[in-house]
């Protein structure tokens, strides 16, 4: 039942594609991910090892001609920033390296950990880029607030030199009005 599920979904989206609809690259890992997976538990090693070699070569070819001005619910959709698309890359690659392992292909099995290694790598890299620039974005909120409160602080000083000044102006006009 799930098998036909998922062979339903792999339809949709194929049907999408062939009709001209944008497909994100990571429908496409997830379509052949999902797809590898219910193959391998089947016991077809060799449809699932297939299908996610098929799945990572269809949603790279997808991530290099994918369009520069699509958007997403009116946001910008970057896809070589997309840490998602990263993640199931990365396990994409996991599941060829775990099959190929388990089937004693030591050759190809060393090959996709070495990918996955790859992507994991670019995974945390973009994870302390972001986390860096969070802190950056942070430290310079911080610094404007502090600027700010400076700034309310002078300001509140010179309101007090103002009416200082004012005071002595009024009281040296009034004591040479009574003399």
């Amino acid at each position: 039942d799930t098998i036909k599920i998922g062979l339903d979904y792999y339809n949709i989206i194929k049907n999408m594609s062939e009709n001209g609809d944008t497909l994100l690259p990571k429908d496409i890992l997830i379509t052949y991910k999902n797809l590898g997976n219910f193959e391998l538990r089947k016991g077809n090693w060799e449809s699932a090892i297939v299908l996610f070699k098929q799945g990572i070569l269809e949603a790279e070819e997808r991530s290099a001609s994918f369009p520069v001005d699509f958007y997403i619910e009116n946001t910008p959709y970057f896809m070589k920033r997309d840490i998602g698309y990263k993640i199931l890359l990365e396990r994409a690659y996991d599941s060829l390296y775990s099959v190929y392992k388990r089937h004693g292909n030591y050759k190809d099995a060393l090959k996709y950990f070495e990918l996955k290694e790859k992507a994991k790598d670019e995974i945390f890299k973009e994870d302390n880029r972001n986390l860096i620039a969070m802190l950056e974005a942070d430290s310079e909120n911080d610094k404007t607030e502090k600027q700010i409160a400076l700034l309310e602080r002078d300001n509140q000083l010179y309101e007090l030199r103002v009416n200082q000044s004012r005071y002595l102006n009024i009281g040296v006009i009034l004591i040479f009005l009574i003399l």
